[in-house]
Formats: structure tokens, sequence, C-alpha cells
């Protein structure tokens, strides 16, 4: 599955990687699969805001989580996102992905947050 979606986004056809995308956001019994994408001070603004897009609009139930103490993060070129939740917030939560954005010092921090280690 994950090599047709690769090879779908890939094509110019638009219908088509959008029914690749839904496809991957939900499981064979037709739930909502659910994604989580963590974020730290020092993360990449676009690849966050596109991971999420992306996501959201293929139908998935996506959590951004900041590692840090605070919900709100100053990005790698100084954009402020609030996050939904503080990863040590969400417990025992299980999610089906977790998308890793990149940007440094960010997904350093990222790397380091213990709290993270188990869903990886």
């Amino acid at each position: 599955m994950r090599f047709a979606v690769m090879l779908t986004l890939a094509t110019s056809s638009s219908a088509l990687r959008s029914l690749a995308l839904r496809a991957a956001a939900t499981t064979s019994a037709g739930a909502v699969k659910r994604v989580l994408v963590p974020i730290a001070d020092g993360s990449e603004e676009i690849e966050t805001s596109c991971i999420t897009d992306t996501l959201v609009r293929a139908g998935a139930e996506v959590t951004v989580a900041s590692v840090e103490a605070t919900t709100t993060c100053t990005m790698s070129r100084g954009l402020k996102i609030v996050a939904d939740a503080l990863l040590t917030d969400l417990g025992n939560d299980e999610f089906d992905l977790v998308a890793l954005p990149g940007g440094m010092p960010g997904a350093e921090r990222i790397r380091d947050s213990v709290r993270l280690h188990p869903a990886l």
C-alpha cells in the first residue's frame, strides 16, 4: 500500500492523489487513522504545516503536540505555532502514525524528547 501511495503521489492527477491519500488515512474497516505530529522550538514551519494540512485533507485525525513545556512553539524562522496539546498531556493515547517535521534545532529537541520514544 505504501508503495502504491508513493507512486500515486508522484502522478499529475490530483484526483488520483486525493484518492490515495484518503485510502492511506483510513483503515480497511473505514476507521480514521490517528496521526501525531510532534513539534518543538526550532521545528520547520512549512514542513509542519504541509504535513498537517495534507493529512487533515486526506481525512486523518491529526494531533499536533509540543514536546516543550508550553503549547506555543517558536519555529525555525520565528513563526509561532500553537500545538493542540502538550506531549506530556497525551497520556497513553495510541496513534497509527507519527509524522516528524524537520528543522534545526527542532529535530534534535524532538529526538531528545524521552516522552516521545515509546511512540517511535
